[in-house]
C-alpha cells in the first residue's frame, strides 16, 4: 500500500485500542456485529468511527482469505450517518471502490482523482491533447482548461492503451466496445460498482465528485 495509506491504517490502530483495549485484546471469536455496532455508537466522532471499522472490515478481509477465522463481523453493519454534503473520502474506502470497479472505470476514476476533474471533463481527455506527457484537462463551468502532469497520470494513460479501441478512438477514456464512455453509461457503471462494494460491507455514502 501506498505509504499515506499505511500511515492512516497505523493511526486508526492506535486510535482503537487507545479508546477500546479490550476491543484490540479479546479473541476473534467474541468480536460480533453487535461488537462492532457498540463500537460506532459510543466512540465520540461518528465519522472517525466509520472510517476505523472501515480499516477493521478491510483487514478481516484480509486475515479471512488466508486463516480460518470467524466470518468479518463488519460486514452487514450500517455505517454512522453523515450529514456533510461534501463527504471526505478516506484512502482505504477509495481503494476499495477501485477494487470493485471495472477497468475502464478504474482508469476514469484515477485520472478524476489525479486530475480533479469532473466527470464531464475526464470522459472527454483525448490522447492528442496530450503534450510532453502532460493531460489536458477541458475545464467546465467557465473554468479555464489547463495541463495536468505526474507519475500516476502517465501510468494511467499507458494503462488505458489495453482498452479496446487504441488506435481507432481519440478518447482515453473507452468502454467495452473502445468507444468513448457517455454519461448514462458512466452512472450505471456507478451503480453496479456500488452493488459489488455494498455486498463486500464498504461504504456507498460517496460519490466519484466527492473526490474532486
Amino acid at each position: 500500500n501506498a505509504p499515506r495509506t499505511q500511515s492512516d491504517r497505523l493511526g486508526y490502530v492506535k486510535l482503537i485500542r487507545q479508546f477500546s483495549p479490550a476491543f484490540m485484546e479479546q479473541s476473534l471469536t467474541n468480536i460480533t456485529k453487535r461488537t462492532i455496532r457498540h463500537y460506532l455508537d459510543s466512540y465520540p466522532h461518528p465519522k472517525a468511527a466509520n472510517r476505523h471499522v472501515s480499516f477493521l472490515q478491510t483487514a478481516w478481509n484480509w486475515a479471512e482469505e488466508r486463516h480460518a477465522i470467524p466470518a468479518n463481523p463488519c460486514v452487514g453493519v450500517k455505517p454512522n450517518k453523515e450529514e456533510s454534503k461534501a463527504r471526505y473520502v478516506y484512502t482505504d474506502e477509495y481503494e476499495q471502490a477501485l477494487e470493485c470497479a471495472e477497468r475502464w472505470q478504474f482508469i476514469a476514476m484515477e485520472l478524476a482523482y489525479w486530475c480533479r476533474a469532473r466527470r464531464a471533463e475526464e470522459l472527454s481527455m483525448r490522447y492528442s491533447e496530450i503534450v510532453d506527457g502532460a493531460v489536458k484537462v477541458n475545464r467546465t463551468k467557465r473554468s479555464r482548461s489547463e495541463f495536468t502532469v505526474a507519475e500516476r497520470i502517465k501510468e494511467i494513460v499507458e494503462m488505458s492503451k489495453s482498452l479496446p479501441g487504441y488506435g481507432v478512438s481519440d478518447y482515453i477514456v473507452r468502454n467495452r466496445e473502445g468507444v468513448q464512455v457517455t454519461e448514462s453509461a458512466w452512472n450505471s457503471a456507478q451503480t453496479r460498482m456500488k452493488k459489488r462494494m455494498a455486498k463486500k460491507g464498504y461504504a456507498t455514502d460517496w460519490t466519484i465528485h466527492d473526490l474532486k
